[in-house]
């Protein structure tokens, strides 16, 4: 079923206009030398997920949402420390395993000026729950739609690595640069989804050319992500749960903040 551009960038902008509850998980993949941009890259084509990069990713992402303030984002790079952010209405607890790394409430947080002093990776514990559920590029579709240029791809003949054979999941290419100039009446989404704010997970679009999305009509969510540079591929996400609205309520231990579980 083809799409335009204007339809899948609506529906991307407005994804999280009636989720209530949520809980994703996604496995994401580095390559080549992502954390090292200094050296030099090897030469050669993109790398593409094989069978045994699917059984080992390098970072595992989770997240819960209970509308309209229980929040928990849970990330582990490779076999190292679980790094779990929970909040519930002001109270924030970063855990790492089995022990309380930090914790507090926003107002305390807000006093500390941690937004001024360092880029906290596991959240902002000086936002509000629902801020917090926003600020991932892989979680928001809207931070994609609203702060990058996008292409559709409307192709008639397979991906070579396509992962789905769907025709409500479309493929977008994102580029630097501001879509909302082609399309009027955006500037309110782009003060909202801005990447480029202080508080944006910003790692994930760091030295990329451009980005494929795989975007899923029926919620306007993102399946796939990649990022693409001069020497290949950067990173690769594949959301593998996203529900929505589900049983999942505040009462559910994972928002416990008091134990590590």
């Amino acid at each position: 079923m083809p799409y335009s551009l204007s339809a899948v960038r609506e529906r991307m902008l407005h994804a999280w206009n009636a989720v209530d509850r949520l809980h994703a998980r996604a496995r994401m993949k580095f390559f080549g030398e992502y954390f090292a941009p200094e050296r030099e890259l090897p030469h050669g084509p993109p790398r593409l997920w094989g069978p045994e990069d699917m059984a080992r990713p390098s970072r595992i992402l989770e997240a819960w949402w209970v509308a309209p303030d229980h929040w928990r984002h849970d990330s582990q790079i490779s076999k190292g420390p679980r790094a779990s952010y929970r909040m519930v209405r002001d109270q924030w607890v970063w855990w790492q395993n089995d022990t309380v790394r930090a914790t507090g409430t926003i107002a305390l947080a807000c006093e500390q000026h941690l937004t001024e002093t360092q880029l906290l990776t596991y959240g902002r514990p000086y936002l509000t729950p629902a801020e917090n559920a926003h600020l991932w590029p892989w979680l928001n579709p809207a931070i994609w739609a609203a702060s990058f240029g996008l292409v559709l791809d409307n192709h008639y003949s397979p991906l070579f690595d396509d992962l789905y054979d769907d025709d409500q999941i479309v493929h977008v290419l994102a580029g630097h640069g501001l879509a909302s100039s082609v399309f009027p009446g955006d500037n309110e989404a782009l003060d909202q989804w801005n990447i480029n704010t202080w508080d944006r997970d910003q790692e994930l679009t760091d030295f990329a050319n451009f980005h494929q999305l795989w975007v899923d009509m029926r919620t306007g969510f993102c399946r796939r992500m990649t990022a693409e540079g001069s020497n290949g591929r950067q990173w690769d996400i594949i959301v593998d749960t996203l529900e929505f609205n589900g049983p999942l309520d505040a009462t559910n231990p994972v928002f416990d903040l008091a134990h590590s579980r």
